[in-house]
């Protein structure tokens, strides 16, 4: 399905002098003003999280489900959990259906996890996307290993899956079909109005001609040298490290400088949580890290 450019419809919403949510709201008053104990009880008992309060089934669930995500699906999850008392299955104990509160609890783990990929696939289609509209100027064919090598100039670091396939399935999935095989390998036929209007698309405002170098220069270090992740400015909080001059994460160079101000109170000196060695300054120790121990790092910011 294509994204929509008519700004009016993409951002209409439903409206509310429509008499069914009149209707909906005097119901839930009265739902609050007759159940709110029993509700309050229900969320004060989920956000506790015991595997006592809240049901075995449900627990393995929610156990998968980060703090941040709990925060949002409670109220929704505490809602199912109030409901199931007044659902005829929870009086009769069916084996083979699940509660809601279960169910609900399972939905809540697959949009999570379809939210993670989206958001992934995303951060990486609006790359590529920017990188079509520096590369393709002209129409005509344009080999996947040159869109391969100019995209990965947007990273700081090697995307182990920055592969031709990759490529090849997102051009696809961006309604780009027109391909031919050569000697040399794939080639996709690409346009520039078509480029630009899917940029418009996505929400990418294509670049006009003669804009300075320096805004060419600011896209290509969007990436924080600690986790080798592409910087989205607008949602996520970042700085330029001043001991690289890199740009970083502040979440990514919190994680860094804790340990280190930890090891140089005890020791006065700066330890690689590695290999051990010892550093007198901050900055020859990160640069250490950054050129001995890039892949060790990346791992142990994953797992936290």
């Amino acid at each position: 399905m294509r994204r929509g450019r008519n700004r009016q419809i993409l951002n209409a919403e439903p409206s509310l002098h429509e008499p069914i949510w009149r209707e909906i709201r005097d119901k839930l008053y009265i739902l609050y003003l007759e159940h709110w104990k029993e509700i309050a009880e229900e969320y004060r008992a989920l956000s506790g999280g015991s595997e006592r309060s809240v049901g075995n089934e449900t627990y393995s669930i929610l156990s998968r489900i980060s703090n941040r995500e709990r925060e949002l699906w409670n109220p929704i999850i505490c809602l199912a959990s109030f409901f199931d008392r007044y659902l005829p299955h929870s009086q009769h104990a069916i084996p083979s259906q699940p509660s809601l509160k279960q169910a609900i609890a399972e939905f809540a783990l697959q949009k999570i996890k379809e939210k993670q990929v989206e958001n992934a696939t995303e951060t990486r289609e609006l790359v590529l996307v920017q990188t079509l509209l520096k590369l393709v100027q002209v129409d005509g064919y344009y080999k996947v290993k040159d869109i391969k090598e100019a995209m990965a100039h947007k990273y700081d670091e090697e995307q182990k899956w920055l592969r031709s396939e990759w490529i090849g399935r997102a051009l696809k999935r961006l309604s780009f079909a027109e391909k031919r095989r050569v000697g040399t390998g794939v080639e996709y036929y690409l346009r520039r109005k078509e480029v630009e209007d899917l940029a418009i698309r996505i929400g990418v405002k294509p670049q006009q001609k003669g804009q300075t170098q320096q805004k060419e220069q600011t896209e290509q270090t969007r990436t924080c040298w600690i986790c080798g992740k592409p910087i989205i400015e607008v949602f996520e909080e970042w700085i330029f490290d001043a001991s690289t001059g890199k740009p970083c994460h502040i979440k990514c160079l919190g994680q860094v400088i804790e340990p280190q101000k930890k090891l140089q109170s005890m020791h006065g000196m700066l330890k690689c949580q590695f290999c051990g060695r010892y550093f007198g300054t901050r900055k020859d120790l990160e640069l250490h890290i950054s050129k001995t121990h890039q892949n060790k790092l990346h791992n142990e910011l994953a797992r936290n």
